[in-house]
């Protein structure tokens, strides 16, 4: 039976884990019926992110093109997998 060193086995996970952030954001459309909206961020004005969805703690109703966000960031490499956490 061999044994597994879990430092070596820890270390490797820990390289795979990507890491996640947030941005400050402003929101360009609003889709009320999928709860997304598109955003551009405050860094980069020229890109739009299309569909991200908005947490469900916030009401659609509520939410306006130009206002300001906070948006989560999962996987930077994935766009997918980002949310708006608040508006102001």
């Amino acid at each position: 039976m061999s044994v597994v060193n879990p430092n070596k086995t820890w270390q490797k996970q820990f390289n795979r884990i990507v890491k996640s952030g947030f941005k400050k954001g402003f929101i360009n459309a609003v889709h009320i019926s999928s709860g997304t909206v598109d955003v551009y961020f405050a860094e980069n004005p020229q890109t739009i992110i299309k569909n991200i969805p908005v947490s469900k703690n916030i009401t659609m109703a509520s939410v306006m093109a130009g206002q300001r966000c906070k948006i989560d960031i999962f996987d930077e490499i994935n766009p997918n997998d980002m949310v708006v956490a608040y508006t102001y």
